[in-house]
């Protein structure tokens, strides 16, 4: 069934993707802030997002679970629920959200970090920036360089 112009696209649900943990308490604030002023941002666009920083905010402190746990839940939520993940700046500092990337890719879900490509994407026009390659070089075995490819 087509929809004519004034219908209205489902709801798309997003899943943010940044760094989370650090040693220093007042940084893992300030990365579940960043987080939640994405996440205010979107929402206001009209996507409903998923925010794991908001999720477990300083189960760290209150729970005895692994973050391995809440990783792999993440990566179900992408997997299962997820029409596409918007990375935050500091994405590329994360060992989980680089995974989650790498996931999303290889899901063929798209990965997004401008709010123009995915307002864009949502309302079938074309984006203007879209992570589509997640490689990872090695020249050493002891460095890794890792590339992101932007399009």
């Amino acid at each position: 069934m087509k929809k004519t112009k004034n219908e209205k696209s489902p709801l798309k649900i997003v899943m943010l993707v940044g760094k989370y943990w650090s040693e220093d308490y007042n940084e893992i604030e300030a990365h579940i802030k960043l987080a939640e002023e994405y996440a205010i941002k979107l929402w206001g666009l009209g996507f409903g997002v998923f925010t794991p920083h908001l999720n477990t905010r300083h189960f760290e402190i209150k729970t005895k679970v692994p973050e391995s746990i809440y990783q792999e839940f993440d990566r179900a939520v992408l997997k299962r629920l997820a029409d596409c993940i918007f990375v935050l700046p500091n994405w590329k500092n994360s060992r989980g959200g680089k995974k989650e990337v790498k996931t999303a890719l290889k899901q063929k879900i798209p990965v997004f970090f401008d709010f123009e490509s995915i307002c864009n994407w949502r309302d079938g026009k074309k984006p203007v920036h879209t992570i589509k390659k997640l490689m990872i070089k090695s020249s050493t075995k002891a460095s890794k360089p890792r590339r992101f490819y932007l399009t």
